[in-house]
């Protein structure tokens, strides 16, 4: 195998491992969002979402008013 095969299957590898890691992050960010809006709209307090979730209070506000919730 040449160096220059080499080099690039290293990063494909790398490449994969990285949109691994981004899908799971997205996957949890989109988690925490189905989190706000249940958890508010079965009358959970905002301040409360927020130490649950650990977002903002304004993220928390955020995800409502893109949602049409607040």
């Amino acid at each position: 195998m040449s160096t220059y095969d080499l080099i690039e299957k290293k990063g494909i590898e790398k490449g994969i491992v990285q949109g691994i890691q981004q899908g799971i992050e997205q996957g949890i960010e989109n988690e925490k969002y189905n989190v706000v809006l249940n958890a508010y709209q079965n009358g959970v307090s905002v301040e409360l979402i927020a130490n649950i979730t650990n977002l903002s209070i304004e993220k928390i506000y955020s995800i409502l008013k893109i949602n049409d919730k607040s």
